[in-house]
């Protein structure tokens, strides 16, 4: 082996110089680099960006609102939410929030509730309340007095929810009152006040247009399977086409839930209900993230407090599962003929009203730990990215999609044999055309009737109409809504349901309601607190009973005050190409 030599004096003093050199040039290259900004120049660049952004973004708006106002609508309502945002939680919640609260908050709470204990009060806030009530009701029903039948399903669906109350004596009427009120209210400005309603058609118009952007990437990786030649019989695959809007809508609300968006948008309302109905903010605020989210994502939110909650919250978080639905679903239920502004107002009016329920069946008989907002932190995303939080939702939604389609195979395919075995017990006692459904609407007839779902003045047609909306009820409640959607389609398509029986219908089955999501509701919602596990299997029944009268209060609403229902055909394409017609040429 070769030995290293050592160094010598002179190589020594070269390497030392070099060193030097180094060293000064190092401390050159210092000082031309500029230092790292301090936490107080990072934050003036920051601010610095925004207003520059803020500053273009306005005059881009100013000139799309001068040149034409109502092409720029949309434009305008956006910008109207986000200086609310901003406003609310920048300065309000800030600075003025806390100190009105503080100075005014206790001492004008102590003065009411000292007011309210009075009779005299009770009874004059009462009287006010019940005159404009049976004012609107009769004012709305005076062209056709058939519709006040809807206002008996109402008072017998509360009279049943309390027959079946685990505690009807001891049941606080306040948030049962004003849960039905807020909904008669809701329903009321979008339903019967033509600006109101305008207001909820252009919503819905705008997400039905959203929704129908998820076709393109759907066209570019199905191809024809989305849109089909226009031959007769030859529709668009349904979980190619339809069920696709999921995977799109599934990673836009993970888009907004990193953002922060839904949280606070969600927060004010929640409040708001809180506020009014007299309910706690978990309850209230997964009330009101049930009306965009599923049934296992709103409980999401308060994911951290669910071990807290009382056996009534935790009531109240499935009745508002099961009283509403998804809003990645809205675009499959259209596609069966149901109208976009039905299922909207259908989801904005079932959240105070599924409290409303819940209350009732399930009134609080505990101390709760979370009566106040301030009592809770929302759950923030975990995704690390933009990116990252758009690809997870969209795997999310393939679950849901795969659910769906596991769920329809199974339970149409079982409702066929069903069906054929019912057929063939019934022929053997000369009774024909015995089916499942048929039964289910002799079961779910009078409780039909009494909601007033047709108006036809013969009562031959208004009994086969009552009957088919009742057959559509129990094909929600024992398979899915889906399936009953299907169903509602055909009626339509041979002419078999009036425009006001359709829309009776599209409300009443627009719920998570039957007996296939009480395993997804127990499943979620045992996953995150599975110490309450025991509660939840127990009070699983009532909770659907609940969720599924709330989206039957809603439809007799809706009865009262549509005085021209809108009618809505399944999307079906039409002047098609008959190819056995030209092939017996």
């Amino acid at each position: 082996m070769t030995k290293l030599k050592p160094m010598d004096g002179q190589s020594q003093s070269t390497t030392a110089n070099s060193e030097v050199k180094s060293a000064s040039f190092i401390c050159k290259l210092k000082e031309i680099v500029p230092k790292a900004a301090t936490p107080e120049r990072q934050l003036c660049l920051k601010w610095s960006l925004w207003i520059l952004i803020a500053i273009a973004y306005h005059a881009y708006f100013v000139a799309a609102v001068v040149k034409d106002y109502k092409r720029a609508l949309a434009l305008i309502v956006l910008t109207a939410i986000g200086w609310y945002l901003f406003l609310y939680y920048r300065l309000c919640k800030v600075y003025c929030t806390p100190k009105i609260s503080a100075t005014l908050g206790k001492s004008l709470c102590s003065v009411l509730q000292k007011l309210w204990r009075a009779r005299t009060v009770k009874w004059i806030a009462c009287f006010s309340l019940a005159v404009p009530f049976i004012a609107i009701v009769l004012y709305c029903t005076s062209h056709d007095w058939r519709r006040l039948n809807s206002l008996a399903g109402i008072v017998a669906i509360v009279l049943l929810l309390l027959m079946v109350s685990e505690s009807p004596r001891k049941v606080n009427w306040r948030p049962v009152l004003t849960g039905l009120g807020l909904q008669f209210l809701i329903g009321f400005i979008v339903m019967r006040w033509p600006s109101g309603a305008l207001a909820f058609q252009w919503v819905a118009n705008q997400i039905v247009t959203f929704l129908q952007y998820s076709e393109e990437g759907a066209k570019f990786v199905y191809g024809f399977l989305v849109t089909p030649p226009n031959i007769c019989g030859m529709y668009p695959v349904f979980i190619f086409s339809v069920l696709q809007v999921i995977l799109y809508f599934a990673a836009f609300v993970s888009l907004l839930y990193y953002l922060g968006v839904i949280q606070a948008s969600m927060t004010p309302f929640a409040w708001f209900m809180q506020k009014l109905l007299g309910t706690t903010a978990a309850e209230s605020l997964n009330a009101v993230a049930a009306i965009f989210l599923g049934i296992s994502e709103s409980p999401l939110l308060i994911k951290p407090y669910l071990t807290k909650l009382t056996n009534s919250e935790l009531f109240a978080i499935m009745c508002s599962g099961y009283g509403s639905v998804s809003g990645s679903l809205f675009a499959a239920y259209v596609s069966f003929g149901a109208c976009p502004t039905y299922i909207l107002s259908a989801s904005v009016m079932s959240a105070p009203a599924s409290l409303a329920c819940a209350k009732l069946v399930m009134p609080e008989l505990e101390e709760s730990q979370l009566k106040q907002a301030e009592h809770m932190k929302l759950q923030k995303s975990e995704h690390k990215n933009i990116l990252e939080a758009i690809s997870n939702g969209a795997c999310d939604g393939i679950m849901i999609i795969a659910q769906i389609a596991a769920n329809l195979i199974v339970f149409i395919s079982m409702l066929s044999f069903l069906n054929a075995t019912i057929s063939w017990l019934g022929h053997m006692v000369d009774i024909e055309d015995l089916s499942f459904e048929k039964i289910l609407g002799y079961v779910f007839f009078p409780i039909a009737f009494l909601m007033g779902v047709s108006t036809a003045t013969d009562m031959a047609e208004r009994v086969a109409e009552t009957t088919i909306v009742a057959e559509l009820l129990g094909t929600k409640v024992v398979l899915n809504e889906f399936i009953a959607y299907q169903r509602m389609s055909q009626y339509i398509q041979s002419n078999k349901l009036s425009p006001h029986s359709q829309m009776m219908a599209t409300y009443s089955l627009c719920s998570f309601a039957n007996f296939g999501t009480i395993g997804i509701m127990l499943g979620a919602l045992g996953t995150l607190c599975p110490e309450k596990k025991t509660v939840l299997t127990q009070y699983a029944l009532k909770a659907l009973l609940a969720g599924g009268a709330t989206s039957l209060i809603t439809a007799s609403w809706a009865g009262i005050f549509v005085e021209q229902p809108t009618f809505c055909e399944p999307l079906i394409p039409k002047n098609c190409w008959n190819i056995t017609a030209g092939l017996n040429m």
